[in-house]
């Protein structure tokens, strides 16, 4: 039996979705429902929410284009957002969840575009493990980068040794 209940989002689900991002182990603004509400006239809104019993575990921000779902294309990034509590077993139980509501509403394609493992400091790396492990493959993968302001900033000596080497030419740089 499975354990996990999987629903689409409905207007009426607004403050408890709201909720559940503030609190969730890898959320972003990205995923209020009043960011991903200014896409609603572009994109047929699919997000889902995904009940352990009757408490909220996850929530998948998706929109729907014919028999595909993706992972919400009014977004940078998507990806399964779940609560902190979530351990690799919950999330393997909750993507086979999400995979037979799939089934059952005829959807032939998921095109998983998850959130960039820097924005989690709790890490985020389950459900790349677990769709991997079901049977997805890599369609593109997208550059990103980010510095950590917190974090001294180190350059290597090699930068330094060519910095060095340009600094000694006497170089002006003049408008014009």
């Amino acid at each position: 039996m499975n354990k996990y209940f999987v629903k689409q989002y409905q207007k009426s689900d607004y403050t408890n979705w709201n909720a559940f991002i503030g609190q969730a182990k890898n959320a972003t603004f990205l995923f209020h429902r009043d960011f991903m509400e200014y896409h609603k006239d572009r994109f047929e809104d699919f997000s889902l929410m995904i009940f352990e019993t009757e408490k909220l575990v996850a929530v998948l921000p998706a929109n729907r284009v014919g028999d595909a779902i993706y992972s919400h294309q009014g977004l940078t990034y998507g990806g399964l957002v779940y609560s902190h509590k979530i351990n690799g077993e919950r999330v393997e139980g909750i993507l086979d969840s999400l995979l037979n509501f799939f089934k059952e509403n005829l959807i032939k394609s998921f095109y998983f575009k998850p959130i960039p493992l820097f924005y989690s400091s709790k890490g985020n790396a389950e459900m790349d493990f677990f769709v991997l492990k079901k049977g997805a493959f890599l369609d593109k993968k997208e550059m990103n980068l980010a510095i950590n302001l917190v974090m001294p900033l180190a350059i290597s000596k090699s930068k330094l040794k060519h910095f060095r080497k340009i600094e000694g030419l006497d170089l002006q740089l003049v408008l014009s």
